[in-house]
């Protein structure tokens, strides 16, 4: 695989995607669904509002990663140099001013 070829994305399904980073309404509930019960060992209906926000956390973790991932691979793979820069208003120094 030549790591300076830029891929192209497609509208197509990924052959790993499916249920668990799927973007489709009916995916995306699946795996809302199986997040829940599986991964939390939880039931619809015995569930609390804790743990339905942490199933649909774990649903839109899922996709983050997965959109991370394919970023990775279309910039360049672990090879590639990247710049990260923290907004200002997120500084630490602001939040704790005492601190620094």
């Amino acid at each position: 695989m030549n790591p300076f070829r830029k891929k192209t994305h497609s509208n197509e399904l990924n052959p790993i995607q499916g249920v668990r980073t799927g973007i489709t309404v009916d995916e995306i509930k699946q795996a809302f669904l199986d997040n829940l019960r599986c991964g939390m060992g939880r039931l619809e209906d015995v569930a609390t509002k804790h743990d339905l926000y942490f199933a649909l956390a774990l649903t839109i973790r899922d996709r983050v990663f997965q959109r991370t991932v394919e970023s990775l691979e279309y910039y360049g793979g672990a090879d590639a140099r990247r710049v990260a820069t923290s907004p200002r208003n997120i500084c630490p120094a602001r939040l704790f001013p005492n601190i620094f």
